[in-house]
């Protein structure tokens, strides 16, 4: 396995050049610790508030809150759609939306706009999960 530098160098590009931003399925996104919901890696204009990252965390383990109150990023209200099998998290409004994927150690948030396809950034985004924790993340 490689080193915890190595990975981190990852994540800073993954969310920027390519994993998630270049393929162009992903307008912005970040990577958050799962455990204290720590900044990993962010994308450009990607700034959600603590509150909202520690709300994302605690909907994996019990969705609950975001099913009836929606999940918020940025602000943003989303309302909640459903969870994958594998364990996403899918929300939207209106013609925007976002996946959020989690590892044993990460949290990662993809958000597409108008005109990418709701499709296309859940696969992006759980391809990135997989990765992540195939490589022990």
């Amino acid at each position: 396995m490689c080193s915890l530098r190595y990975h981190a160098i990852f994540l800073k590009g993954a969310t920027r050049d390519g994993q998630l931003i270049k393929t162009g399925y992903v307008a912005k996104g970040g990577i958050y610790g799962r455990e204290d919901g720590s900044l990993w890696a962010a994308s450009e204009g990607f700034k959600p508030s603590a509150a909202e990252i520690q709300s994302v965390i605690a909907a994996f383990n019990n969705p609950a809150d975001i099913q009836a109150n929606g999940l918020y990023l940025e602000g943003h209200k989303f309302v909640y759609l459903r969870a994958t099998p594998d364990g996403s998290i899918l929300a939207r409004s209106g013609a925007t939306g976002v996946c959020c994927a989690g590892t044993p150690k990460t949290v990662i948030i993809g958000y597409y706009t108008e005109g990418q396809e709701a499709g296309n950034c859940n696969v992006t985004v759980e391809r990135l999960a997989d990765y992540l924790k195939a490589n022990g993340f």
